[in-house]
């Protein structure tokens, strides 16, 4: 697929690890959650923050039960869903990216595995809610959980859009395998959640360091 940034008009916003750094108040909840449900505590890798929260247990513990998995969860949700998220930081740079599009008439859209009702508080505690126009949560069809692809497809068929006007982008190498399931171009900002190694076979249509990188990128092909 050749990437043509000057045809993309739908930005399309992985949130952890790309816009936020949420790993504090995710660990931390999970910690709580493990302490509660009476479990020894285990370790949780920096490469599974931000992605569904049964892949980050059972990736983070292989010895854990689906039992054991579903009490987590279970208490994870009524902790996580109910804090301020004070230790979650808009990742630098995220704003003028963020702005610049908006500016430049582009859409922004979030498209992530964390459900609804934490995405939404997130986005308003941290005054990014006014950037995007629609945000898609695996939840966000009733009665069913979606996969991102699901979602990104989702995405496609509600909005009617082609996928060459579209870029999806993200942090980890799970994010290129959803877009270019979903046949949209991804860009991965590196220093988030992914490991390097794996992103580079993956082979997104474009890396950049940082926000300030992504947005000369931007800049220079207008």
């Amino acid at each position: 697929m050749e990437f043509m940034i000057n045809n993309i008009e739908h930005f399309i916003w992985d949130l952890d690890g790309t816009l936020i750094d949420s790993s504090p108040d995710i660990i931390a909840s999970i910690e709580k959650s493990i302490d509660d449900c009476g479990f020894k505590r285990f370790d949780i890798p920096r490469n599974v923050i931000g992605l569904p929260l049964q892949m980050m247990l059972s990736r983070s513990n292989a010895a854990l039960s689906q039992e054991e998995i579903d009490r987590i969860i279970f208490r994870f949700r009524e902790i996580y869903d109910s804090i301020e998220y004070n230790e979650t930081q808009v990742i630098d740079g995220a704003c003028k990216v963020l702005e610049y599009l908006v500016a430049a008439g582009k859409g922004n859209y979030c498209v992530t595995n964390k459900p609804l009702k934490p995405t939404l508080k997130i986005l308003q505690n941290k005054n990014l809610s006014v950037y995007f126009i629609e945000v898609i949560s695996p939840d966000t069809i009733g009665g069913k959980v979606m996969s991102k692809t699901e979602m990104l497809i989702h995405f496609l068929s509600t909005k009617n859009v082609k996928q060459d006007h579209c870029m999806y982008i993200g942090d980890h190498e799970n994010d290129i395998e959803a877009a270019h399931s979903s046949g949209i171009p991804c860009c991965i900002i590196l220093g988030g959640y992914g490991s390097k190694c794996e992103i580079l076979k993956r082979n997104p249509e474009h890396i950049v360091d940082n926000f300030l990188m992504l947005k000369n990128f931007l800049e220079t092909r207008e």
